[in-house]
Formats: structure tokens, sequence, C-alpha cells
């Protein structure tokens, strides 16, 4: 009897901690089963009509035979288009400085949106605005402030019911309502840029586009990186969501996905690079694993802290790893195990203009330049970065 008591005690404290285990490891057994199975129930959906970007650097990209090499015909209007690049802004200043670097020559000017809240509501301060003075001691932007037009979105918490999406989709209804407005400068049939600060199209691809007759929308192929551009998981995770459209009144949205079925939509290869995660400090990681749309990756809380910790995220910056914990976004198997153990080491290739001129000292973290020591260095809190952990107000 005493021993019959003892086995029933024991299963029940084992059912019940089992029962504890898998509730709080939940949302990790669920990443765990969807994303492991994914090549058996679901397939990438990516616009179907590929077009190879033939390019050279000593070979122009805005004549006929670059239009026709592309099955396209050269823009022959006595006015040429314009081309306009849309972005709503958050924190990420260093992809800003060198999205704009490689674009400013060939665009009329660019729509900076910046919200003074995040996706997921959380306050925060007016980041660039402060740095679009001329007399700013941070003259980084300078150079390209008679291309900047920038509005400020009063931004607002969530709503009860409501997630991150809902104000994702708010910002992106009022970058639309900016284009079609007087303030915007857009006409009908100028070209516009629709990708994220982090999603930087190439020169070359905009020239190209702006100068042909190339189909609208169009999406753009950008090599897949992130923390750092010399770690890629590209070819096996192509970033396909940047795209550029010709504007129509009353009929342009600035989206970020397909606007038209896959298999009719056009997507010019080697059109640029997204480098996901490529910030100089942690607190730039906190702030954006809190602040994007996708914040469901950090699970309950007791995830969520260990996730954040800066030692983790280091760890995860230095092994290319997810620092979410995930295991990687794949669509058949050979790229499931392809990506397991991280991203890896970019051999060479173009990359923007910027990073290639600029100096050693303010890109090299950025570029790999120096190795792995480079990358996995100490990334220390910079002035006024309490902020973005969450542990203090915002500064007025």
């Amino acid at each position: 009897m005493k021993r019959r008591f003892l086995t029933l005690t024991s299963l029940f404290f084992a059912v019940v901690y089992s029962i504890f285990w898998v509730w709080s490891w939940k949302y990790w057994l669920v990443n765990l089963t969807t994303y492991s199975l994914r090549p058996l129930y679901d397939t990438a959906v990516l616009p179907q009509q590929l077009i190879h970007h033939l390019h050279s650097p000593s070979i122009p990209q805005d004549d006929l035979s670059a239009c026709q090499r592309h099955g396209w015909d050269l823009i022959r209007t006595p006015k040429k288009s314009k081309v306009v690049d849309a972005i709503i802004f958050s924190v990420e200043l260093d992809l800003l400085e060198i999205r704009l670097a490689e674009l400013s020559p060939i665009i009329s000017h660019s729509l900076i949106l910046e919200s003074t809240s995040t996706f997921t509501g959380i306050p925060k301060p007016l980041v660039l605005e402060p740095l679009l003075h001329h007399n700013s001691t941070d003259q980084r932007f300078r150079p390209y402030l008679d291309k900047i037009r920038y509005q400020v979105l009063e931004g607002r918490p969530l709503k009860p019911g409501e997630n991150p999406f809902d104000i994702e989709i708010e910002m992106r209804r009022k970058m639309t309502d900016w284009i079609h407005s007087t303030e915007g400068g857009v006409e009908d049939d100028d070209l516009i840029i629709m990708s994220d600060v982090d999603e930087i199209p190439s020169r070359a691809a905009i020239t190209l586009l702006s100068s042909c007759t190339a189909p609208s929308p169009i999406h753009l192929a950008l090599s897949n990186h992130v923390y750092t551009f010399s770690q890629t998981l590209w070819p096996l995770l192509p970033s396909w969501r940047a795209h550029v459209t010709r504007f129509k009144r009353g009929d342009t949205f600035y989206s970020h996905g397909l606007t038209t079925p896959a298999e009719r939509t056009s997507m010019l290869t080697d059109a640029g690079w997204h480098c996901s995660f490529c910030f100089p400090t942690i607190g730039d990681f906190v702030f954006k694993a809190r602040a994007f749309s996708h914040t469901d990756r950090l699970g309950p809380q007791h995830s969520a802290q260990k996730l954040l910790d800066p030692d983790a995220i280091m760890q995860a910056v230095c092994l290319g790893r997810d620092f979410f914990g995930m295991l990687p976004e794949a669509y058949d198997w050979h790229g499931l195990l392809a990506r397991w153990s991280g991203a890896g080491e970019r051999e060479g290739g173009a990359l923007p203009r910027e990073l290639v001129r600029g100096r050693r000292e303010k890109w090299g973290w950025l570029i790999g330049t120096g190795g792995k020591d480079v990358r996995c260095r100490e990334r220390r809190w910079q002035r006024g970065d309490e902020w973005k952990f969450g542990t203090s107000a915002v500064p007025a």
C-alpha cells in the first residue's frame, strides 16, 4: 500500500511538473514544431518572374543598351520621371546614412516619416529630427539635407485587442497620404522606392529601373545579411519585400509585400542589400526587439529576459545565430539544414558605396574589417542609450 501511494504521488508530481514545463515553454515548443516541419506544409510565396540584373561598374545603366539587355526599352519622354525614396524611420541612423550616400545622387528626394512611438506602442524620442538642423553637433546628414523631407507622426499606445501590425498599418497609411499630398512632391509616373531603412537598393538597380520601361511594381532581390554585411543568409533566403512602383494618384499604397499575384510579379536580382539587426550597440538590439511588429518572437517574460541579456545578444552576434533562438525560416530541407548553424561568412562581393570608401574606424564593425574580433567586440552603452533598454524614462 505504501509503495502504491509513493508511486501515485510521484506520478502526480511528474504530471504536474510536465504540465508546468510545457506551459512555461509552449512558445519554444510551438516554434520548434512549426519551423522544423515547415517544408512539409508550407511554400515560399515570392515573386516568380525573375529578371537577372546584368551590370558592371564600368558599363552605363541608363542607356538603350542597358535597357535592351533586360528586355526593356529606354524611356524617351521629354521630362524624366523623378525617383522618390519613402522611408519609415525608427532608430537606424547608420543604415540611413549608408542608404542616403548610395541613393542621393539619383533620387529627387527622400520622404522620411518618424513616429514618437514604436509599432508596439512604446514611446520613443525623435532620434533623427535633432540631426537635421544645420547647427547640429552631429553633421553626418548635412550633405543630404537638401534631399530630405521629414515629417513626425504622433504615436500612441496599443489599444486593448490590437497588435503591432495595427500601428504599422497606420504608419503606412500616413506615408501613403503624404505621398499623395502636395507636400510629398510626387507626380504620376514618378518612381517610388518602398522599403525599410535596412533594405538598401543599389544605385545601379535604381538607375536602371528609372531609365527603362521596367514592369511596375517590380520587387528587388536583396542579398540578405544579419548583424553585419560580412554575415550572409543569401542565396538560401532572398530578401524580396522591397519594391519600386510607378506612382498612380489614387491607386498607390505604401506597402511592404506583394501587391500583385506572385506568379505575375517581377523581381530584379542582385538589386541591393538587406542588413537585418545591423546595429552598433546592444541598446539598439534590445530596442528593436521590443519595438518591431514581430515582438511576439520574444515569447513570455522569462524567455524575453534571457534573450535580451547583453551577453546572450553578443554571443548570438559572434556566432551568427538568431538571437531570438528561433529555427531558420526555410521552406525546403536543404535550406533548413544549411542554415541550422547560423549565418555564413561572406566571401567578397559588392557593398554599398559608403562602406567601401568610408573610414575603417567608422564602418569596420559593419563590414567585418579585422575579422571576427571586430564583429564580436564589446558593444558599449553609448550616452542616451538607457531609454532603449526600457530602464529609464524617455528623455525630454
